[in-house]
């Protein structure tokens, strides 16, 4: 499976990699935001985070819905680098199903602050940009589940846009009650592989379930 990609790895504004005091803000605001969400966030605390003074903040990334954009969008980018192999597959088979069912779950284990901001946003909204990014984003994903269907590896009897909003949802609010720390931590008697297995296994057309279970 692909690796995820380091955290310090980090796109500024910009779109050029965030080096030196520009990697530390950016980094102070990733860890503001995943706490506090983009309206409970503040510059000030960002430069505390940071160790430097606001001004700073404000030459280096402008406005605060700047760096909450910035943030966004790398988040996007990791998410999209990941699973560009199955979004771009025109025939994906019931392996590549699977296969980013698994990725999407180590993301958000791996990323718990892209985890955090990602419900902020379904909370508070999206910023103008964000819309555009992530209405962009979903498209993708929908026509890489109708490729699927179209394929077999998915069953047709569920519109894909529901199937997509099952899948991420299950997947999301598992990782959220099973991460380290999380107020939210409540124990599974499923391992994850049996968590992926069976969120897979109810994507696939019922046949295949039954040969499934059979087995």
């Amino acid at each position: 499976m692909t690796d995820v990609v380091p955290k310090t790895n980090r796109i500024d504004p910009l779109g050029e990699p965030a080096t030196g005091t520009r990697a530390a803000i950016f980094e102070a605001a990733y860890d503001e935001f995943a706490e506090k969400g983009r309206s409970g966030a503040s510059m000030r605390a960002i430069a505390r985070r940071a160790g430097c003074t606001q001004s700073l903040v404000h030459h280096h990334f402008g406005s605060k819905d700047d760096l909450w954009e910035a943030a966004s969008r790398d988040i996007a980018k990791l998410w999209f680098d990941l699973s560009s192999d199955f979004l771009d597959d025109p025939e994906p088979d019931a392996a590549a199903v699977r296969e980013i069912l698994q990725t999407l779950w180590s993301f958000w284990q791996a990323n718990p602050r892209a985890l955090r901001m990602g419900t902020w946003l379904l909370l508070e909204g999206a910023l103008d940009e964000q819309r555009e990014t992530h209405e962009r984003g979903h498209a993708r994903i929908l026509s890489a589940f109708h490729r699927a269907q179209r394929t077999g590896a998915v069953r047709s009897d569920i519109p894909v846009d529901v199937m997509v909003l099952a899948v991420y949802s299950a997947v999301t609010q598992a990782c959220l009650a099973t991460m380290k720390g999380s107020s939210f931590q409540i124990g599974f008697e499923s391992s994850t592989d049996e968590i992926i297995d069976g969120l897979f296994r109810l994507l696939r057309p019922q046949e295949q379930q039954v040969e499934q279970q059979s087995t």
